[in-house]
This record gives C-alpha cells, sequence and structure tokens, in this order.
C-alpha cells in the first residue's frame, strides 16, 4: 500500500479505522438479514395441567413386563439406596412441577445416536403424576391416543386449606364430610395429537364443560356451606371446552353470559342426577336483568351427558362410606341456545317472531341465536326475502320434536313458493331451524331463461320482466307449487334477447338427480330457420346440511377453449363443406387464450364440428368430429397444397358441459405415421373420403406424419402406387397382425448398354462407357408402320419403348397394348393377344446371316425365335449362338438404326462381348413390382410401413431393428423346420381377484379388488399376442375409524345417451415378434 502524499499519517490511520468500523456493521446487519431463524429441536412430548391445581410429573421407561407386574400389584425391581434401579431398563426421571394452566415440554430419552442404544427392544413410556393434595397415581402409558383414567386418593399429610394452586389459595369446606381431608378424585389423562408427530397429554378432572353458545360464558361455583366465598372461573370462549378444577367439582355451578348485564341463572346445574352411561339430561336456564326496568332474559339449555366411564371404585382408594357420599364425576355439560335459525338459502333473509321483539336479518349460509325466544310457550316465526314480502307464519309449540314443514311465501305478484323448514331438537328445549329451499336453479348459460312447472300456467314465483332480459346472478329459488300437475320443470329462453323472435318452452325434465341436455328453440318471423341453444342440465344433490336441496345448474351443453397459439374459427360442417380457405355466415372465432359458447346453429343437420386456422394463410376447414363424447384425438387440417396442420382436441365432461380443449402439437408425437420404405411414390387416401384434395402423395424413401382427415369415417388408410396402374389396397390402422401386397407394373426398356454412360445394373457389374455416345441413350422402339424394332433415344413414358417380360420368356410389347387409366389397376392381359418380338423371316438365321427384328402374334410353332433372355449383359433368344444386335458394328448403334438378330462372335473368340450386341434391360420404376404393407407401433404412433418385397435388407432407408428381426426369425425357421406350432389360451374371471395387505399386528390395511378379468393370449409361429382387460379395479383403505374409505376407485363415465359407455378399468394390448 501506498499512502497519498500531503496527507498526515494519523488522518489515513483513523480514516482506515473508521471505514473498518463501518464494514463490520454493514457484515453484521447482512448476516442478520441473510440468517435464517434458527430452528428449536422438536420436542414429541407436552403436557398440559388444567386440574386447577398444582401437580408434579416424572417420565417412567419400562417393559411390557414390568407394566403388567405394576399393574398386577407384584413388587417389581428393587431400588437402591440412592433410589435409581438396578435394571438399565427401568428409568425414572425426576420430578418436574407444573403450575395450572401451564403446558410443559418434555421427552422420555435424552437425545443420542440410535446405536449407542438397545433398539431392539420394546419400551412403554409412562408418566407418574401426584396432583397437590392427591397422592401419587398409578403410572399411565402414553404410546397409545385416547382417555385415560386413574384414582387418587387423598394425601393425608396435607391440609385442605392449601389445596389448589399456590398463586390463589382455596377454603374447601366440604357438608356432610367430617373428616379433615379431601375426597378421592378421578384424574383423566387425554393423549392427543397435534400436528402429525407431537402427543399432547392433557391432565384434568371428569367434568368438562362444553360452550355451544356464540358467545362467552362466565362460571361460578360456590359451596352450599359458604355462599359468600363464591369461586368465578375464566370464561368459557364460544366453541370451547374447560374442565372444572379437581378440587370444585362437588361445588355448585352457575353460568351467566359474559358481559350482558344479567345475574347468574338461579337454579344450579347439578349433574349429580344423571347415573346412566350415555345418558342425557337436558333442563332449560333463565338469566334475570340486572336492571329492574329491563325485563329481558337471556335463555340457554342445559344439556349433561354422563360418559362411559365405568361405576366400579378400588376399594383401596375408597372407603364404603365415601362410595356413598362422594360422587364421581364422568360427566359433560352442554350449554346450548334455546332456538337457532340457519340461513341455508343463496339470498338474505329477514326474519321475526309474531308478538315478541325478536326480528333480524339473515346473511346466506350464516346462524343467528335467539336467546330470547322462550320454547315452553308457542313460537310464530315469519320469513320474508326478496321479492317475497308476505309469508303464512309457522307455529312451533312446545315439544316440539324432529320435523320437516313448509313454509309458504308469495312474492309480489302473488305467486307461491314453498320454503323447507327442518327443525332438529338438539336437546329438551333447544331447537335449530334450517329454512332451505327444494332447489336452486343456477344459470351459468349467459342467456335470459324463464323456468316454470310443466303444464303450469304461470312461470315460477321470483321471475318479473327483468328476468326476460338478462341473466340473473343469483340462483332462483323453485319449488313445484301446482301439486296438480307432474313434478317436471320447463324452460325457455327470454324474450329480451331475440324481440322479434317468439321463444318456445323446451320439453319436461326432472329436478330430482342425473344431467341432461335440452334444446331451446326460438321460431323466426317468415321462412327462416328457427334458432336453438342447447342447455346443459347437472343436478346434484345437496350434501350436509343442504341435503334438503337440490342445486341445478344450467350451462352451455359445448364450451370451446382455445390453448393453442392460433386464432381459430368454428363452425358446423354443414356451413363449412365446400368453403375452402373462407369463413362461412355464423362461424364464430376465438383468439389464443380464450374460450367461446357454442351452439349448434341447425339441430337437423349432422352435429359435427369443424375448424379452421385463421392466421395460416390457405387453411382449409377440417373434417367433422363429435364432440358429445368424451375423447382426445388430433384434428387435421389442410392447406391449399396439401401440407397438413394439426391441432390436439380433448374433450371432457364437466357438469353438464362439454369442454372442448384445443392445444398445439409441436410437443406431442402425431397419431400416425407413414414411412414409405419402396423405391416407388405412393398414393393415400382415409377410407370413404371423396375429396381428391385430400389424396396425399409420399415420395420415395420420406415419412409423412399423418391425423384423419374425417375422424368420424372408419380408421383405415386406402393406398396406391403413383401413376403405375397398380392394384389398390386397404389396411386397417387398428390391426398390428396383418399385413398386406400391393402390386404395380414395372415395364421394362431393352436399352444399349454402350449408348449409358456410367450405367450400373442392378447387378452392380460397372459398363464400359463410350464418350462418343454418351448422351445418345438408346432403346428398342418399334416403328409404327413397319412394325420392325429400331433404335430411338430413350424418352421416359413413350409406350412404343416399353416392354415387359411373361413368364414364359416372351417380350410384349405395351405400345401395342391398349391404353388404360395410370391411376387404376389394368385389366388382367393374356399374352396371346399382345404383340410380342419376333425375327422378320419365316426360318431361323443359317449362315451367318442378319434377321430384322420386328412384332408378331403369339405363335407355339415359333418359340425358339419368341422366347428371349437377358444373359452375360445380352439379349438372346432360343437359338443357341444367336444375339440381338445391330449391323455395322459399333458405327450401327445411331438413332434410327435397325436391330437384328445375328450371330454371336464372342463365343468363337472368347473376347469380350462387342459394344453392338450390349442389350440390357431398364425398369421403368425402381423396385419389384411388389411392396409389403403393414402397421406397426412406434410409441404412441401407429406407423404405416411399406416396404418393396424384394428390397435388401441392408437398404440404408430400412429400420435396422427390423433387420435383426428378420434376421433372427430366419434363423429360428432354419433351427426349427418342424415347429410350426399355434398356441391360444383365454382366461376369464368374471368375480375376479381379491387382494388384502395385512402387517404383522395382523392387521388389514387394504383390499384391492379386481372384477372381470379377462386374458387372451395366442402364440403363432411368427408373434405372440397378449390381450388382458380388467372390467373394475377398487382398492379401499380397512383401518378402522379412517376418514377416506377409497384409495382407489373408477369413475363411472356418463353420456348423454341412455345406455353410458363403460370400458374396461385397465386395457393392456401387446405384441411381440420371436
Amino acid at each position: 500500500l501506498s499512502c497519498l502524499p500531503g496527507l498526515p499519517l494519523v488522518y489515513l490511520r483513523t480514516r482506515s479505522t473508521a471505514s473498518l468500523t463501518n464494514l463490520e456493521h454493514q457484515m453484521y446487519a447482512r448476516a442478520e438479514m441473510k440468517a435464517p431463524k434458527r430452528r428449536h429441536p422438536f420436542v414429541p412430548f407436552a403436557l398440559r395441567n388444567q386440574t386447577g391445581c398444582t401437580l408434579w410429573f416424572a417420565t417412567l421407561t419400562t417393559t411390557p413386563t414390568r407394566a403388567a407386574l405394576s399393574h398386577s400389584g407384584s413388587p417389581g425391581v428393587l431400588p437402591e439406596e440412592n433410589g435409581t434401579f438396578l435394571d438399565d431398563a427401568h428409568k425414572v426421571s425426576e420430578w418436574r412441577e407444573v403450575l395450572t394452566g401451564e403446558e410443559v415440554p418434555f421427552e422420555f430419552e435424552a437425545r443420542g445416536k440410535l446405536r449407542h442404544r438397545h433398539t431392539h427392544d420394546l419400551r412403554i413410556h409412562q408418566l407418574q403424576v401426584r396432583v397437590n393434595g392427591w397422592e401419587q397415581v398409578s403410572p399411565v402409558s402414553v404410546d397409545k391416543v385416547g382417555i385415560f383414567f386413574r384414582y387418587a386418593a387423598p394425601d393425608k399429610s396435607t391440609s385442605s386449606s392449601t389445596v389448589g394452586s399456590p398463586i390463589s389459595r382455596t377454603n374447601i369446606i366440604h357438608p356432610h364430610v367430617y373428616f379433615s381431608s379431601l375426597p378421592p378424585v378421578r384424574v383423566v389423562f387425554a393423549v392427543t395429537m397435534e400436528g402429525s408427530a407431537r402427543k399432547v397429554i392433557t391432565v384434568r378432572s371428569a367434568l368438562m364443560v362444553k360452550n355451544k353458545l356464540e358467545i362467552p360464558m362466565e362460571l361460578r361455583l360456590d359451596s352450599p356451606s359458604a355462599p359468600d366465598k363464591p369461586v368465578v372461573l375464566p370464561s368459557v370462549m364460544p366453541g370451547d371446552s374447560f374442565a372444572i378444577p379437581l378440587h370444585l367439582t362437588s361445588w355448585r355451578l352457575q353460568a351467566r353470559p359474559k358481559g350482558m348485564g344479567v345475574f347468574f341463572c338461579k337454579s344450579p346445574i347439578h349433574w349429580t342426577n344423571v347415573q346412566k352411561a350415555s345418558e342425557v339430561s337436558s333442563s332449560k336456564r333463565e338469566c334475570h336483568a340486572m336492571e329492574s326496568e329491563n325485563s329481558r332474559f337471556f335463555r340457554f339449555c342445559v344439556a349433561i351427558k354422563k360418559e362411559n366411564y365405568p361405576d366400579y371404585m378400588p376399594s383401596n382408594i375408597f372407603s364404603d362410606s365415601a362410595k356413598q357420599i362422594f360422587r364421581q364425576p364422568g360427566h359433560t355439560i352442554y350449554l346450548l341456545p334455546t332456538v337457532v335459525l340457519c340461513n341455508l338459502l343463496p339470498c338474505e333473509l329477514e326474519f321475526y317472531v309474531k308478538g315478541m321483539p325478536i326480528s333480524g336479518t339473515l346473511k346466506p349460509g350464516k346462524e343467528a341465536a335467539l336467546h330470547t325466544a322462550d320454547t315452553s310457550q308457542n313460537i310464530e316465526l315469519g320469513v320474508s326475502l326478496e321479492n317475497f314480502p308476505h309469508c303464512k307464519e309457522l307455529l312451533i309449540p312446545p315439544g316440539t320434536q324432529n320435523y320437516i314443514v313448509r313454509m309458504r311465501l308469495y312474492d309480489v305478484n302473488k305467486r307461491l313458493l314453498n320454503l323447507t323448514i327442518r327443525i332438529v331438537c338438539r336437546a329438551e328445549g333447544s331447537l335449530k331451524i334450517f329454512i332451505a329451499t327444494p332447489y336452486w336453479l343456477i344459470n351459468k348459460t349467459g342467456l335470459p331463461l324463464i323456468f316454470r312447472q310443466d303444464n303450469a300456467k304461470i312461470d315460477a314465483a321470483g321471475q318479473f320482466e327483468e328476468h326476460e332480459l338478462a341473466r340473473s346472478l343469483s340462483p332462483l329459488l323453485f319449488c313445484y307449487a301446482d301439486k296438480e300437475q307432474p313434478n317436471l320443470c320447463t324452460m325457455r329462453v327470454g324474450k329480451g334477447i331475440h324481440p322479434e323472435g317468439m321463444p318456445g318452452w323446451c320439453q319436461g325434465f326432472s329436478l330430482d338427480g342425473g344431467s341432461g341436455v335440452r334444446a331451446l328453440k326460438v321460431i323466426q318471423q317468415g321462412n327462416r330457420p328457427g334458432l336453438i341453444y342447447n342447455i346443459g342440465i347437472d343436478v346434484r344433490k345437496g350434501r350436509g346440511r343442504y341435503i334438503d336441496t337440490c342445486m341445478v345448474t344450467f350451462a352451455p351443453r359445448y364450451l370451446l377453449d382455445n390453448r393453442s397459439k392460433h386464432k381459430l374459427a368454428f363452425a358446423q360442417r354443414a356451413f363449412a363443406r365446400g368453403q375452402g380457405p373462407s369463413n362461412p355466415d355464423g362461424y364464430i372465432s376465438t383468439l389464443p387464450g380464450s374460450s367461446v359458447v357454442f351452439h349448434w346453429p341447425r339441430n337437423d343437420y349432422d352435429q359435427l364440428l369443424c375448424v379452421r386456422l385463421m392466421d395460416v394463410p390457405n387453411c382449409i376447414w377440417s373434417g367433422g368430429f363429435e364432440v358429445n363424447k368424451n375423447n382426445s384425438f388430433h384434428i387435421n387440417m389442410r392447406d391449399t397444397l396439401g401440407k397438413c396442420h394439426f391441432l390436439r382436441v380433448e374433450i371432457t365432461l364437466k357438469g353438464a358441459t362439454y369442454r372442448v380443449l384445443f392445444s398445439d402439437t409441436e410437443q406431442l408425437p402425431p397419431p400416425f405415421r407413414i414411412d414409405n420404405f419402396s423405391k416407388v411414390p405412393i398414393v393415400f387416401t382415409q377410407l370413404g373420403v371423396a375429396e381428391p384434395r385430400l389424396s396425399t402423395e409420399v415420395k420415395p424413401t420420406t415419412s409423412l406424419d399423418y391425423a384423419w382427415d374425417e375422424p368420424t369415417l372408419p380408421p383405415c388408410i386406402t393406398l396406391t402406387v403413383k401413376g403405375a396402374g397398380s392394384s389398390e389396397i386397404t389396411c386397417s390402422m387398428d390391426d398390428f397382425q396383418d399385413s398386406k401386397q400391393l402390386y404395380y407394373e414395372n415395364f421394362i426398356y431393352i436399352a444399349a448398354a454402350y449408348t449409358f454412360s456410367g450405367l450400373q445394373e442392378e447387378s452392380g457389374r460397372p459398363v464400359t462407357s463410350n464418350k462418343e455416345l454418351d448422351c445418345a441413350e438408346l432403346v428398342l422402339d418399334v416403328s409404327p408402320k413397319t412394325q420392325r424394332v429400331i433404335l430411338k433415344k430413350k424418352e421416359p413414358g413413350k409406350r412404343s419403348q416399353l416392354w415387359r417380360m411373361t413368364g414364359t420368356g416372351m417380350l410384349c410389347h405395351e405400345g401395342s397394348a391398349v391404353p388404360h387409366h395410370p391411376n387404376k389397376p389394368s385389366p388382367p392381359r393374356s399374352a396371346e393377344s399382345s404383340m410380342i418380338l419376333d425375327i422378320a423371316g419365316l426360318a431361323a438365321v443359317t449362315d451367318n446371316r442378319y434377321e430384322p427384328l420386328m412384332l408378331r402374334k403369339p405363335d407355339r410353332r415359333r418359340s425358339t425365335t419368341q422366347t428371349w433372355s437377358f444373359r452375360d449383359g445380352k439379349l438372346v433368344c432360343g437359338m443357341h449362338g444367336l444375339v440381338v444386335q445391330t449391323k455395322g458394328g459399333r458405327s450401327g448403334l445411331r438413332d434410327g438404326a435397325e436391330v437384328v438378330l445375328g450371330p454371336d462372335t464372342s463365343l468363337e473368340t472368347l473376347s469380350p462381348v462387342p459394344p453392338e450386341q450390349q442389350f440390357i434391360n431398364q425398369k421403368m420404376r425402381p423396385g419389384s413390382g411388389i411392396l409389403v404393407a403393414r402397421v406397426i407401433p412406434d410409441g404412441p404412433t401407429r406407423v404405416l410401413q411399406i416396404t418393396d418385397f424384394n428390397q435388401r435388407r441392408n437398404d440404408r432407408f430400412s429400420y435396422e431393428g427390423d433387420e435383426l428381426l428378420t434376421l433372427e426369425q430366419d434363423l429360428w425357421k432354419l433351427r426349427n423346420p418342424d415347429a410350426e406350432q399355434e398356441l391360444e389360451v383365454q382366461l376369464k374371471l368374471e368375480g375376479g381377484l381379491g387382494l388384502s395387505l395385512v402387517n404383522k399386528v395382523p392387521e388389514e390395511l387394504i383390499f384391492a379388488s379386481f372384477t372381470g378379468i379377462n386374458i387372451h393370449f395366442t402364440q403363432l409361429s411368427s408373434s405372440q399376442v397378449l390381450e388382458l382387460s380388467i372390467q373394475d379395479v377398487q382398492v379401499d383403505n380397512q383401518l378402522i375409524g379412517t376418514t377416506q374409505p377409497f384409495m382407489l376407485f373408477l369413475t363411472p363415465q356418463t353420456s348423454e345417451n341412455e345406455a353410458a359407455e363403460m370400458g374396461p378399468a385397465v386395457q393392456l394390448n401387446a405384441m411381440k415378434f420371436p
């Protein structure tokens, strides 16, 4: 470091120190900001003291044998003088103090590594507890969740005046007790789970108070012998529970609401009268106002239930006199409201009680307690809603039990609406009144809908002029008001959407369950076709407290959701057909990421949807596809050049709406692929498609992705060879076993090999090139006038230069035959009807003379000069020593030269074949003329593979896997020539199989059932096929008391047809080639 000139060293030192100090502060601040909160170690147990007294506890870890000995009274392990046990497995911790209301976390074993412990031994974790004023109770195991209890004998060494918490001592005076000690008590241990792993042990008395009111309640305890010294307990909040202190369970109990200016109830709450297990005793209490001018009462109900504690009391703790004097509590005291109103309507309601100052407003789903209502008198309850100002009050007499009744409401037009009133008597004098309606009609269609009961003369109540103009956001309350008419509902479109049209009522439908669809018609003026709106109906029964209500949702039947990156157009097929890349009238469109409701413009046409990419130039409408069943597939759209554009379509039924989702397919494999491994172009089209533009060409050694042009037509593809007069075959894309052969005509040229430069025959032998005749490319042609054979330059497709060789060796001339359509298979031709190659002379060639070639009719007598073969680069006839050649040697190879049959000079001199005698056959089209088509799976893609029948296995376009399979098949056939065996196994288990998973307890955990099992195995000489289907699969949770009994089950498909389409739950199809 170098110091700056002109500055004193002290300044620099001070500046550096200040900078370092500042830097340290920044570093510490950043460390505090970045450092996460320190995680506290997890403590698996906690003890809560709710006894009202101070207690001490100690943990005890023992074994099952020692626990049994301690419960049976046998002496356990003898302690040493220092108080520790001799056995290491029996450990007792030190005693810890817990004040009343406190929670103390604890654990049984110190933290350490598991390998240092006896982890193979079974441990029982127990608690030893001693409550102030009583003796220590026997140990309690806390390994299981539940309610446990122990009896505690009074501690004779402790005075009763010191019982309670050390903060507030309480003098307890017990009447009718003539000894100074406390009575024996029952101490309850409630072991519960908090979260997923923490156990909380709550120590309390057996007398509980649960507040079911919506306001806090105060509790007061006093002794009859000293009523001037009461004990006021903490307030019990709504929904909470409070355990009466252990030393105050025998005192008198009173209650009142907190902060309402009323006295405690006059009559105490006595629990000693309820003696039988599960018995419930209820009574009413009144709290009077403190002000004499206010005559308002607060009324509530008290229900006392004796829990299932045993009546047995041990004699070593309870003497005979104590058993008669002291009754041990084991009760739960419920504080309930007298009347509770619950609004189960989707709208706000106003209520009142006739003749009493009780009224109010209740929000949807909320409850209101009527504390001043007296259930010992008649209660006349009235309800009013928006647009329903009048009602017939409901009379609720004293002693009302559980029942359901109707309440009649009337709207401003005096139309009737029946409400369902369910009255539940929770205890004597405590009523809960649920106000509901039979049906909610929820309109999610976006259209104004008007409802009425079928065959009724007026619309349903609650519908007015504004409902004709726009959709109501709130559900419509509906009931069947006319008892004489059938319980069916009908609907129509509001008049405001088509003012000039006339909407008609649809066919009646039930509101009691299931789903369906209805067509709403609007009749147009003149001769215009009517409008149709398809509305889906989904009826769901209410659950829980809404069990008296059916939620009926009306939604559009079809929702088109565009999740692609294109702008899409939709139309019904009847309007999109023949439109090409233009849009018909009435089409709808969606932008990427948006959705649109779709209604069929015409119900009398086929309900098939078409789609088009609007942002792709010259894109033509797709074929029509069904949208009324769950499905997923690719849809194919073509442009004017025939290029395919794909979209993924997924149709799901949610409620009453079919959601049709369109997405891109760049990341998805195509459903089909056409692999043309042959050497000729292939033209394919879907079976039943008549439009010529949908015929697609696949060039040799190329592949093309494909999806159905018309998804509703059979899944079959028709194949032909382009321009070759081939046969036509149809391949089913669902059939992996069959292979078909496709034949096409393959004519030959008879070429002068010397005139073709660099030519190689199919055998691979090179032919010497001639620089002078490089581009001559001369082939045999026929003069139309003289029928003589001459040399002409090769012209592709010229019929007079085409020949075909028959099976008997005759060379038939194609140019002299009747022409046929190139894209249609030619009729079978006989050699007798064709002109064939022969010599012009009547007799055979002799004396080294040359005989011209010409066309003749087939003649058996001339078989020697009408039978030909290509041998060693020469064209020879049936007579030995004669070959086809040109006169004049090499100079005779010229355009228009006459071709003759003459002696073979190379046989005499054993020299190479002269150029004028070199004639070979050249195929018009490559390949053997026979193609093999088969369907194979390639992952999720079904591939239609076209190969040449004689295609070489080392073809660089063929699959390497197919080569190996073919080689393996050949080797297997060579090794097993007589092993042509077939095997078929079919197994059906209609009842299915059941599988139980049982642990070592033993305890059944799950039960899996598989019904309708069908196995079909077929072994052929060339393949093995396995078909497995399971109709139904269900896995049930067998644990007792579980909240989720079903782990796995099959959701049934719902269809708008009557018969639901139920396919197998599991289906497996596999094929293996040897």
